[in-house]
């Protein structure tokens, strides 16, 4: 196993230890995270749109690199829209928890490479319990402007117009 992949399954085995899923009607708990722009991201942030769609990358994951160019995409086209992209990037902290610069430099460049302009989290200790639970990504949910899951884990990746399908869908649901 070689490095990398060694320090995903020490992470991803830490934060099962308290893991739980957040399911449709939860609220993410009150969390800071650091975004990959230098800037913060809050639970709070969440209101700022009546949804947002929130996925979980990997730098590491080849269907989450192929659908982030969409995901740029849809980001711009449905500004106006009062919906929000956000990506949260799992594999960029180190065994002990503190965050790996040469992982969100890394994520920094994939983010250029594929257009995906929208803002990146970084894991955040108030979700290490929603995190531990994700056992594949990309995984996304739908959050609404009250911080609530929107319906049930997404897990892969997709085209665009499925992406548009679905986002079209949860807007339509939420009014």
């Amino acid at each position: 196993m070689n490095h990398l992949k060694a320090k995903i399954v020490i992470f991803l085995g830490l934060l099962a230890l308290s893991a739980q899923l957040f399911c449709a009607g939860e609220k993410f708990p009150e969390f800071t995270a650091k975004t990959l722009d230098g800037g913060t991201f809050t639970r709070a942030d969440f209101a700022k749109h009546k949804v947002t769609l929130l996925n979980v990358w990997g730098t590491f994951c080849p269907p989450c690199l192929e659908e982030m160019p969409h995901l740029g995409e849809i980001s711009r086209e449905y500004a106006d829209r009062d919906f929000a992209v956000v990506g949260l990037v799992i594999d960029t902290l180190k065994e002990n928890g503190d965050l790996d610069e040469a992982q969100v430099q890394k994520a920094r460049e994939i983010v250029g490479k594929t257009k995906a302009d929208y803002t990146h989290m970084l894991p955040a200790t108030e979700l290490f319990p929603w995190l531990g639970n994700i056992q594949f990504i990309p995984d996304t949910v739908f959050v609404d402007s009250e911080g609530k899951v929107i319906g049930k884990h997404l897990i892969g990746s997709a085209s665009k117009a499925d992406w548009k399908a679905k986002i079209e869908e949860v807007l339509q649901a939420v009014k």
